[in-house]
């Protein structure tokens, strides 16, 4: 294992919420799309969530409303895009605005088969 990735796995273990962020990043862009890797991940995101860790929750609506490592879920994505928003990340707050900008957040809602999740 490179010694930056053994530096970065640490810092997740001992709870530095952005590292466990960037394991996503670090999965995709170093590791590959391993469905193991893709896992921890995904539980490294959930642990910086637990922390209210802003990015966390921006980045976990991204792999919902993509469908990447878990079953995509629009309803899902919205709700950790708020949780986002509300904790003052701005990727979230654009990830909210823009199917309100450009009209696709109805398919968001058919995909879902409720009520749009975005209201206007």
């Amino acid at each position: 294992m490179h010694k930056h990735l053994m530096v970065h796995h640490g810092l997740q273990r001992r709870g530095y919420a952005p590292a466990q962020v960037e394991s996503r990043g670090d999965v995709r862009e170093r590791l590959g799309h391993v469905a193991e890797l893709r896992a921890r991940a995904l539980n490294w995101l959930h642990t910086a969530a637990a922390q209210r860790f802003a990015r966390a929750y921006t980045n976990l609506g991204i792999l919902y409303l993509n469908g990447n490592g878990v079953h995509q879920d629009y309803v899902e994505a919205v709700r950790w895009f708020q949780l986002g928003a509300d904790a003052g990340d701005s990727d979230a707050q654009t990830n909210l605005a823009m199917p309100k900008a450009t009209g696709w957040h109805a398919s968001w809602a058919a995909s879902a088969s409720c009520s749009s999740p975005i209201t206007a």
